[in-house]
């Protein structure tokens, strides 16, 4: 704003930059997207305890929605060696074989609420003309949470020492 003489200068050059863009009428992101899920199990976590958790739900005839936050099944077995790897694809095939399991790659779970409402944003891709991210709210009978673990060692001063 100083000097205040050259601010009218600066005015017009601000103004070729304000508007950088429209919004126009129709595009998918209008309205968020929302879908409405009654499944009897929701699995959140793709890896090999909740793709298992997953089939034996499936098999015991329950309706199944599988919810992984990664771009694909399998957890810490997809960074294996040859026996995750085979681990992985025998548990994604019976995934797969399964017609009561509904996966949903790259969706998370946000919170589970009174009577088993769930809240997941599914980030995967819509249909044509659909909303990139939506909501999921899923009324399930049984919640089963396999999110998996990273572990991350404390790197400290004394952290292997006792009473440290």
């Amino acid at each position: 704003m100083r000097p205040q003489a050259l601010w009218p200068a600066y005015e017009a050059v601000l103004r070729r930059f304000v508007n950088g863009g429209s919004v126009s009428p129709g595009t998918p992101h209008d309205r968020p997207e929302k879908r409405h899920a009654h499944p009897d199990v929701l699995v959140a976590g793709g890896g090999p305890a909740g793709m298992a958790a997953a089939v034996a739900a499936a098999r015991a005839g329950a309706s199944v929605l599988l919810v992984e936050e990664e771009h694909g099944l399998g957890g810490h077995l997809r960074w294996g060696g040859e026996a995750d790897l085979a681990a992985l694809d025998e548990l994604a095939g019976q995934v797969a074989a399964e017609a009561g399991i509904e996966v949903l790659n790259n969706a998370v779970v946000l919170g589970r609420y009174d009577s088993n409402w769930i809240a997941v944003l599914d980030r995967g891709p819509g249909a044509a003309g659909a909303a990139a991210e939506r909501l999921v709210k899923a009324r399930a009978k049984t919640l089963v949470v396999a999110p998996g673990l990273i572990e991350r060692p404390y790197v400290i001063d004394g952290n292997d020492l006792p009473g440290g």
